[in-house]
């Protein structure tokens, strides 16, 4: 089995993000205690979200921001093939 590209994988979140209403998003935001419930809401543009303002929340509820290291990824040498055996928990 091949692992998705990080390509991938960012359109799926890219995606799953752009089919969120924006009530849906603050909502989500207010009662994981990211927004508070006070806070002034701004309307954002229906063609492409603001990343910019999701950044500066999550910065403002101290989650932790990486960046993401290329190093670690699974090479595909390195991925287990649907058709290896496993004997005793060993794969052979």
């Amino acid at each position: 089995m091949t692992p998705p590209t990080r390509p991938d994988i960012i359109q799926w979140i890219k995606r799953a993000w752009a089919s969120l209403t924006t009530a849906t998003i603050l909502g989500g935001f207010k009662k994981a205690r990211i927004l508070e419930a006070g806070q002034a809401e701004h309307e954002l543009s229906h063609s492409e979200p603001d990343w910019k303002a999701l950044i500066c929340l999550l910065q403002q509820g101290n989650v932790p921001v990486q960046t993401i290291d290329s190093s670690k990824d699974i090479k595909q040498d390195d991925a287990v093939e649907e058709d290896d055996e496993v004997v005793n928990g060993v794969f052979d």
